[in-house]
């Protein structure tokens, strides 16, 4: 079994955000759980993950702007985008962004946990 992972989730749906803080948490990860892009940006000195998965639309700004803000402020965590939206268009941007993969919602658990572990481990 892979060590436990610091994991941030970032999603405005809050009954997907607390299945899937569940889901990591009976996997021995530690998890944060955030509503939407601004609260996470305003925690993340805090709570620094291994890895963060996010919502592309959400109110405040989407998951790829939320990113972005990341980026800029020199933070290299790896990133996964979830998005009912998962255009060729929102891949683009989302790899422009820092993302390193996009799971298209609704997707299957175990795909979910080895895309998580995998990116983490990048």
């Amino acid at each position: 079994m892979p060590p436990p992972l610091r994991v941030a989730v970032i999603d405005d749906d809050e009954e997907l955000r607390f299945a899937l803080a569940d889901l990591l948490t009976s996997l021995s990860h530690v998890v944060g759980c955030f509503a939407d892009g601004p609260s996470y940006l305003e925690a993340h000195a805090d709570f620094r993950p291994d890895v963060i998965i996010s919502d592309f639309h959400m109110p405040g700004l989407t998951g790829i702007e939320m990113v972005r803000e990341l980026r800029a402020r020199g933070a290299e965590t790896p990133a996964i985008l979830i998005t009912a939206y998962a255009t060729e268009a929102t891949r683009k941007a989302s790899e422009d962004a820092g993302f390193l993969a996009m799971l298209k919602k609704p997707f299957d658990t175990d795909e979910f946990v080895r895309v998580i572990e995998a990116t983490a481990n990048l």
